[in-house]
């Protein structure tokens, strides 16, 4: 195996044996001041419930502490001390995460998988962030909708009114445009649109969200036609009387 090394670097590199000789010294060198690192695995109940890791004098721990997933709730120690705890609950369809770091509670993270609604709290409710997530196999989305620091709000639009427009070309027009109506209970429009390929004419759903109903309109796309085609844009303003929709 050296020698397949030695000789695949003096052809690529056009080195002498001296020069192969002086790096495979260095290497050894440097490989043997790496100090021996010693893993051990603990299980309990056919489950791994800790990884240590020791190091000269140092140790190392993370604890799986039980809960509805293996990383639910987690402990970190170095030399026995904590340095980092995190302890979660489910409540329905809501999932919570509290993150302790040297034992003192830092972030706080609410996640409801049904809706994509996340709340983020940290320096003991002084920084609160919340938005939305929408994850599946194929993609993700997210969102952050507002930010407060010490009971003042963050402008992130910087006076803009920032929202989507999203271009729908769908087997399940109408089923898409009933949730647009219905669900959403916002306007939409319908343009015709004829393929340059096959010259095929189609209908095209066009409607303005924001960020909130986007992530709900991509969720029930995905679940309704997977395969429709979709063209999304930032939109910074609209201006337009609001219809009514009965």
């Amino acid at each position: 195996m050296e020698d397949t090394v030695r000789d695949s670097m003096e052809s690529a590199y056009g080195y002498g044996d001296i020069y192969t000789e002086y790096y495979f010294d260095q290497l050894e060198d440097s490989i043997s001041e790496i100090e021996d690192v010693d893993l051990t695995f603990f299980i309990y109940e056919k489950k791994l419930a800790c990884v240590r890791v020791e190091i000269e004098d140092e140790e190392a721990e993370i604890r799986f502490l039980g809960g509805d997933t293996r990383m639910q709730n987690m402990q970190f120690l170095i030399d026995g001390e904590e340095m980092l705890r995190i302890e979660g609950e489910k409540k329905d369809t809501t999932e919570v995460r509290t993150v302790f770091l040297e034992g003192e509670e830092s972030v706080t993270l609410e996640y409801n998988r049904k809706t994509g609604l996340l709340d983020i709290t940290a320096d003991g409710g002084r920084t609160v962030i919340a938005g939305n997530i929408f994850l599946d196999k194929d993609s993700f989305n997210a969102s952050i909708d507002r930010v407060m620091v010490d009971g003042q709000f963050v402008d992130l639009t910087f006076g803009m009114n920032i929202k989507k427009r999203v271009c729908i070309m769908s087997e399940k027009k109408e089923e898409i445009t009933r949730f647009i109506l219905d669900t959403l209970h916002s306007g939409a429009s319908l343009y015709q649109a004829v393929g340059a390929y096959t010259g095929e004419t189609r209908e095209e759903i066009i409607v303005i969200v924001t960020k909130q109903e986007y992530i709900k309109l991509i969720s029930f796309i995905s679940q309704t036609d997977p395969a429709a085609f979709i063209t999304v844009y930032n939109v910074n303003e609209v201006i337009y009387r609001p219809k009514k929709i009965v």
